[in-house]
């Protein structure tokens, strides 16, 4: 009875291992495809910081600017980044005209900017933009003149001098740890030292050379005038 039973057995076994890989698989499947809506939805929000524009201040300062002398272009408090130098903590700045265009433009809004900093970009060519009086405490706490920062700011209009921007948001680059800042150091020492250690050996080598072909020489002009020697005596 067992004989005849045990194909039956080994087909039960391949049945039920083939349904067990099936329903594996398609859990598999379900669990791959819940986390990709997901990514998704991650993607989309990350979109959001990426799609300001990011500009170089010395590129503001050239092409943000009014095309007539006397009048200033609107441009909506287009959201935008950018880096700069700190030239000038803040201090208090004539800010009557942005005060105007924050409640045209947002009636309901809370935003107070009565302060400014002063900024230079890469060609040192500076300018003084409003910041949100906010954030005029952290600025002056943490920041030191020279520091490279990042911002992002609204671009509220240009002028014949440039673009008028209102900081809304700042941040100092990420500081490089010790290993970061003396890696190229480290390198150096690493591939001088190596090098050095090669170098040391191929020069024992060399000297170990010479030091045998020397010891060959010797011993051959020994052998040589040791031969005279007894050809001497025979004689």
């Amino acid at each position: 009875m067992m004989k005849r039973s045990l194909p039956f057995f080994f087909i039960g076994f391949t049945l039920l291992c083939s349904s067990l890989a099936t329903y594996a698989d398609s859990q598999q499947q379900t669990a791959t495809q819940i986390p990709s809506k997901s990514t998704e939805i991650e993607t989309e929000a990350e979109t959001v910081a990426p799609s300001i524009p990011v500009y170089t201040l010395d590129n503001m300062l050239t092409h943000f600017r009014a095309s007539k002398a006397d009048t200033v272009e609107l441009t909506l408090f287009k959201p935008i980044a950018f880096s700069a130098n700190l030239v000038e903590l803040p201090y208090g700045r004539t800010h009557g005209y942005l005060a105007r265009e924050i409640q045209r433009y947002s009636p309901n809004s809370n935003i107070i900017a009565t302060q400014g900093i002063t900024v230079a970009g890469e060609s040192k060519q500076e300018l003084s933009v409003y910041i949100i009086d906010e954030l005029a405490a952290g600025m002056t706490a943490e920041l030191a003149i020279g520091d490279r920062i990042n911002f992002q700011a609204y671009h509220v209009y240009n002028s014949i001098s440039g673009p008028g921007l209102l900081v809304y948001q700042w941040a100092t680059p990420p500081q490089e740890n010790f290993f970061q800042r003396n890696f190229s150091k480290l390198l150096h020492i690493i591939e001088h030292g190596f090098n050095h250690d090669k170098k040391d050996e191929k020069d024992k080598q060399q000297q170990q050379a010479i030091g045998t072909q020397t010891h060959n020489e010797t011993v051959k002009v020994l052998n040589t005038a040791n031969r005279a020697t007894d050809s001497g005596n025979i004689q």
